[in-house]
């Protein structure tokens, strides 16, 4: 037989084949409710057919795999969260996962959340157990694997490298997923960053990162931002303590409008009103603002600021201007 006669013969095989499958419904009986089936990121064909089979969408799943390879799909089914309605037909099963059509939950996690303020929001979605999120998040080198870029090496977790933004989770998505997905958003958005800035050289990425947290913190206007972080970087440079109140927040452990004498004593190595220098990490995720300003601050001679009480900041050079511009604002007078 020539090879043309092999090539018709083929040909003809799989349109039979196809119309085969095309032609029957292929519909799981006995099933009469939705079926929710969770389709892993890099799930091959395999894994997917059986998944499907497992949870009744289809009945066989050596034929679910031959039409696909027959269709030439098989490197296009999308992972996601799926509820298919019953009684579907093979080739309405396979539309859905070439579409892509996954139940997803949208959730803003806003610039400034901790690690556990990320965790609360995420189970409350119901997508996280927090417990295991904050395991997670605090084993960088394990959830991250090869993922682990040299510079957060010796972090100890992964506070400020989860890029606050809207995401769309799929239900059943791990908390691994989720902290990947977050990570490499960080990364997206904070890597264009790194190459330009003279502040990233001399510090670092880590420094830089935990910088941006506190201007994050700090600020309220965001055209403020490269103000305070040069207000703060002046005085790194000038080996003053920071003096953050937001540091020492993040050592208390919860956000206080006003702090005490107390406070400003507590013990940690997060208190730069007791400790000179950046503290050992980020103190919450700073958005693409924060890390900007951080990056690229705007040249200045500042050593302080203070609210004035309406989202801005008086910035001062001396310290008689600073006690000038705190009994203006915060007097009243």
């Amino acid at each position: 037989m020539g090879c043309l006669a092999k090539e018709l013969v083929a040909a003809v095989i799989a349109l039979l084949v196809l119309g085969f499958i095309v032609g029957t419904s292929f519909a799981v009986a006995n099933r009469n409710e939705p079926a929710a089936v969770e389709i892993p990121v890099g799930a091959s064909t395999t894994q997917i057919s059986l998944l499907l089979e497992d949870a009744g969408v289809i009945n066989n799943a050596w034929l679910f795999r031959l039409y696909t390879k027959i269709a030439g799909v098989q490197g296009s089914l999308q992972a996601g969260h799926y509820e298919f309605a019953p009684n579907l037909s093979m080739q309405e099963v396979v539309r859905i996962l070439v579409k892509g059509n996954p139940r997803t939950v949208t959730v803003t996690l806003r610039e400034g959340l901790t690690l556990a303020e990320i965790a609360d929001r995420l189970a409350s979605a119901g997508l996280v157990n927090k417990s295991e999120f904050l395991r997670l998040a605090y084993d960088p080198q394990y959830t991250l694997g090869a993922e682990m870029p040299d510079w957060l090496v010796g972090a100890r977790s992964l506070e400020g490298f989860l890029f606050p933004d809207t995401y769309r989770f799929a239900p059943g998505q791990s908390a691994r997923e989720i902290i990947l997905m977050m990570f490499r958003q960080f990364r997206a958005k904070a890597e264009p960053l790194i190459a330009e800035s003279e502040v990233v050289a001399k510090y670092g990425v880590r420094q830089w990162v935990t910088l941006a947290s506190i201007v994050e913190m700090e600020g309220k206007l965001e055209a403020e931002f490269p103000v305070i972080a040069s207000v703060f970087l002046n005085r790194l440079e000038r080996r003053m303590y920071l003096q953050s109140c937001a540091t020492v927040q993040y050592a208390l452990g919860e956000r206080k409008p006003v702090l005490t004498e107390k406070d400003l004593q507590v013990q940690s190595p997060y208190n730069t009103y007791l400790h000179e220098g950046l503290p050992p990490g980020p103190i919450a995720s700073p958005g693409l603002a924060a890390l900007k300003a951080a990056a690229n601050p705007q040249k200045t001679n500042y050593l302080y600021f203070v609210a004035k009480g309406d989202g801005s900041h008086a910035f001062s050079t001396t310290y008689s201007q600073h006690l000038a511009a705190k009994h203006k604002y915060e007097s009243g007078k």
